[in-house]
């Protein structure tokens, strides 16, 4: 094999490697604290996507359905898009305090209360 083939291959393997550590820190961050969040470059491009199908993997792995938010770019970290994943159901009543902060993220990066505050101003 030449030296760029076995370039090539290494960095495939070093791809595959950090998209599995990557789905690794979803499973332990969702079974730790209730969801993942990150906050991503903008334009996100392939993270985006990469971490969409993580959160896909991870939610297998611990046999959850996930479901992952995305913000607009700085609504949170400025210059940033800030995702999360969190599970769609709640099995235990240990995990409401992680669904209960999990939520407030995913409301305030949907910016429902200003939508619900909007809409009871114009009625």
């Amino acid at each position: 094999m030449d030296a760029e083939g076995a370039r090539h291959r290494d960095a495939e393997t070093d791809l595959i490697s950090a998209r599995e550590a990557l789905v690794h820190r979803i499973s332990e961050a969702v079974s730790s604290q209730g969801f993942y969040l990150a906050h991503v470059d903008s334009p996100p491009g392939q993270v985006l996507t990469d971490l969409r199908w993580a959160a896909q993997l991870a939610g297998r792995a611990l046999d959850r359905r996930t479901r992952t938010y995305a913000s607009a770019v700085g609504r949170r970290v400025p210059g940033k898009i800030t995702v999360i994943v969190a599970p769609v159901e709640i099995r235990t009543a240990a995990e409401v305090p992680g669904r209960d902060a999990a939520r407030t993220v995913i409301e305030d990066l949907l910016d429902v209360r200003g939508a619900v505050s909007a809409h009871t101003r114009s009625a």
